[in-house]
């Protein structure tokens, strides 16, 4: 059964080889993350390049305005005082809080030179800090904009860390043309929310940060905001952050994890991304599996999406979807070149299956992200794959002219 939700998983020293990105390939992650927080420019390239030669897609997600871990690695204890030195912080006011590993360590500011751990665990060089009184942000940083001029012909997608609005992306394209992320993950980015869906090609709804930044409790909501915002766009959107985390030693998720990944399919999300589940965990494949089995069982009962529409491309993308449902249609075809139609009908939750045929490979790279979408990169887009399918099958095709798609027909194979 094909997924109709992506997987995209993220490489570490647990899946640094050719042979283990092969065989999470195979068992369906459609795109793998490199994250240059971690690890040297070289090495990271490297990883990308490794990735682009077994013939799948790559993510380099930007380190961002993000403090890190530098030069400490050690369990601290609650109760325990730490000099601020010791983690490289900026100046703290007495009573802010400081967060590790997506806010499972918290410390307070006793001084501007002292920390207290108020909840204790194991410290490594390269985690991520946050403190939520700090709510300016650069980003892309000047470091971003090196990097992306490295990987500009290399990476299908570059993912923004904290972004903050429209201006961020614009930022970020005048340097890279192809599939930019937004990662939304601050108070300002989810305040300038439907600015930056309609100026990135993609966003992902990064919980990890964006459950400190803001209250948690929030969290499950403003991920259904971003979600739903994101289908009224026609933009893929992504759910990240601590979806399998017992995995990352166990070989068994916990029911609440199940619920989430779950929760997150009937919601909408067109893909799900593995963090240190694939990076760092005892058994990556295992956690892919697990994933995998959990959509595979939930996608069927995705509701179907409705939506006013405003053009003649949105109405034939809603007269596709609904000639298809009505005829039993064995797919949509659509031939696209920016990939707008395919996302437009992608957006309905069908659960007719959509192959996108297209010319560009940035839009090939985009929907593979897309519910329920197969992407295939042609050199001729008005021919018809007739491998995938067999003597009578109904496919119901979407088509026009160079700028707009107007024009839909049913084919009887």
């Amino acid at each position: 059964m094909q997924m109709k939700v992506k997987i995209i998983a993220t490489i570490g020293p647990s899946t640094s080889s050719q042979d283990s990105i092969k065989r999470l390939a195979q068992i369906g992650v459609e795109v793998f993350r490199v994250n240059f927080s971690h690890g040297g420019l070289e090495e990271n390239i490297k990883k990308i390049k490794m990735v682009k030669k077994l013939g799948c897609l790559a993510m380099a997600d930007l380190p961002g305005p993000k403090l890190r871990v530098e030069g400490f690695n050690r369990i601290i204890n609650s109760g325990e005082t730490i000099s601020n030195s010791k983690f490289s912080l900026p100046s703290l006011k007495k009573g802010e809080k400081v967060f590790l590993s997506d806010g499972l360590i918290e410390l307070e500011a006793l001084s501007d030179e002292d920390l207290i751990v108020l909840k204790g665990g194991e410290v490594r060089e390269g985690m991520g800090v946050n403190i939520p009184s700090i709510k300016n942000f650069q980003s892309p940083t000047p470091k971003d904009m090196e990097i992306i001029k490295k990987i500009k012909n290399l990476s299908d997608f570059i993912a923004i860390s904290y972004a903050q609005s429209a201006e961020s992306i614009k930022k970020a394209r005048k340097n890279y043309n192809g599939n930019i992320i937004a990662k939304i993950e601050t108070s300002r980015g989810v305040d300038n929310l439907d600015e930056i869906i309609k100026e990135a090609d993609a966003v992902m709804v990064a919980r990890g940060d964006l459950g400190v930044q803001l209250p948690f409790e929030q969290t499950p909501l403003i991920q259904k905001r971003i979600i739903s915002a994101c289908e009224e766009s026609s933009k893929p959107v992504i759910v990240a952050t601590q979806m399998l985390e017992s995995m990352v030693t166990g070989s068994f998720p916990t029911r609440a994890e199940v619920t989430d990944v779950a929760n997150a399919v009937l919601d909408g999300a067109d893909a799900l991304m593995l963090s240190e589940e694939t990076a760092i965990g005892a058994n990556p494949e295992n956690a892919v599996k697990t994933m995998k089995k959990i959509i595979l069982s939930t996608q069927s009962s995705v509701e179907e999406r409705h939506f006013k529409t405003s053009t003649v491309s949105e109405a034939i993308s809603e007269s596709a979807k609904n000639i298809s449902k009505t005829i039993k249609a064995k797919a949509i075809l659509t031939k696209t070149r920016t990939g707008k139609t395919s996302l437009s009908i992608s957006r309905f939750k069908s659960q007719i299956p959509i192959i996108a045929l297209t010319t560009s490979e940035a839009t090939f790279s985009k929907l593979k992200l897309a519910w329920n979408t197969i992407s295939l990169k042609v050199k001729n887009s008005d021919e018809i794959p007739m491998h995938l399918f067999k003597k009578g099958d109904a496919v119901v095709l979407t088509y026009g002219g160079r700028f707009t798609t107007d024009s839909i027909k049913v084919v009887q194979i």
